[in-house]
């Protein structure tokens, strides 16, 4: 019997608006490894961006060492893990070779051989690392059209390619496919829209898996949720919150037993406590002195949306939480006494994520929501190849 762990989006490194969270990732990997011990866990599976940046800081590195390491001590003999679209697939298989000596298999390309990944002695592991519609061979100089059915097709032909292998090297396993892919019917972080877009592309059917697949184990979005199709097919979703636009999420990891076959998802504790609050400058007051009023840490972004002008606001409301467990991470200012049609918001750019600046832009655009949400993917797409450039070799 195997039981295997699914997890995905560890975005090691991750800054929050300019600041550093080592903290929250090394309880974050604590509680990991908790899981781990306390649910017997046979092997670890990781579905793409262990790393938040192509090449991570030192800190985050030692992390993921160390916490690999720290398997040794459990019943997790084996890990696979895939490179996510915000990894560097060359870096992440630098170590490979000696990793792979210690039950531990990573995999950043589509060569078949590396794959196939042999778990216990009733699982294999189809492991598929982020792909870019020139990740498989497509036809130059098609129309856009004509890219996105080529990449969907040639995905599914991939995955049939890898099953039937599968099947004749490892007759009688359960097969589990790992991926890092938007699939349709998946719905993005903030719950509301479903994905029309990847980039230039649409997202994956979910009819791109074999019917042989006994599990899909997904990573790319980080809100855990569950997508129709012909077998399970899941997110794990990030085990804590990366950045503000996840506070109140319930963070999970599943569980797969094989014997009997189960798929139980596991709510995790509050690795990283965020908050986002907005209001007057009163409603803003009462909300710092409630969490204050609490135990344990929690960072907080602000934002006025009172109908006057406030002096200093941002020196008022970092007073009034220093030295308790609040940490103002951000302030923002709308400033709501400004005609909308006439305003010009007089905003410090280093408050704001390039996101935010962006959010801004199409608001003045006056976009269709099928148009916004297709710009929006687009943009997250430059922004991390400009970041990351390694991370599309």
């Amino acid at each position: 019997m195997s039981r295997l762990l699914h997890t995905s989006d560890w975005h090691l490194g991750a800054p929050l608006v300019g600041e550093t969270r080592t903290d929250h990732f090394q309880a974050m990997l604590a509680g990991l490894l908790k899981v781990i011990q306390e649910r017997k866990v046979t092997c670890l599976l990781i579905a793409g961006d262990v790393f938040d940046v192509s090449n991570p800081p030192v800190s985050a590195q030692n992390q993921y060492y160390d916490f690999l390491a720290s398997l040794r001590d459990t019943s997790c003999g084996e890990v696979v893990i895939i490179s996510g679209n915000h990894d560097s697939a060359r870096f992440l298989a630098a170590p490979a070779a000696a990793l792979s000596r210690l039950g531990i298999h990573v995999v950043s390309d589509t060569e078949t051989d590396s794959a196939l990944v042999p778990v216990g002695d009733d699982v294999v592991v189809l492991a598929v690392p982020y792909l870019r519609d020139g990740s498989l061979e497509t036809t130059p100089g098609a129309s856009e059209k004509e890219r996105s059915a080529g990449f969907i097709n040639m995905t599914r032909a991939y995955l049939a390619g890898l099953s039937s292998l599968a099947r004749r090297r490892y007759p009688g396993r359960r097969q589990v496919v790992m991926a890092h892919q938007f699939l349709v019917g998946s719905a993005m972080d903030n719950g509301k829209e479903e994905i029309d877009y990847v980039g230039s592309l649409p997202p994956l059917p979910s009819s791109v898996f074999p019917p042989e697949v006994d599990y899909v184990a997904l990573g790319h979005i980080h809100k855990p949720q569950v997508v129709r199709g012909a077998m399970p097919i899941r997110y794990s979703g990030s085990p804590m919150a990366i950045d503000f636009g996840e506070s109140g999420q319930t963070k999970q990891v599943v569980l797969v037993d094989t014997d009997p076959w189960t798929i139980t998802p596991i709510d995790l504790p509050t690795f990283a406590n965020l908050r986002r609050i907005s209001g007057s400058l009163p409603e803003l007051e009462e909300a710092l002195d409630e969490m204050a009023s609490t135990s344990g840490p929690v960072w907080v972004a602000a934002t006025y949306t009172g109908d006057h002008p406030v002096a200093e606001l941002r020196r008022n409301l970092f007073d009034r939480v220093k030295g308790t467990n609040v940490h103002l991470a951000q302030v923002l200012d709308k400033q709501a006494w400004y005609s909308r049609s006439h305003r010009e918001e007089v905003v410090d750019l280093k408050t704001l994520t390039p996101e935010q600046v962006f959010e801004r832009r199409l608001e003045e655009g006056n976009f269709d929501e099928k148009t916004g949400r297709m710009l929006r993917s687009l943009f997250a797409e430059i922004l991390h190849d400009i970041a990351n450039p390694e991370a599309m070799e």
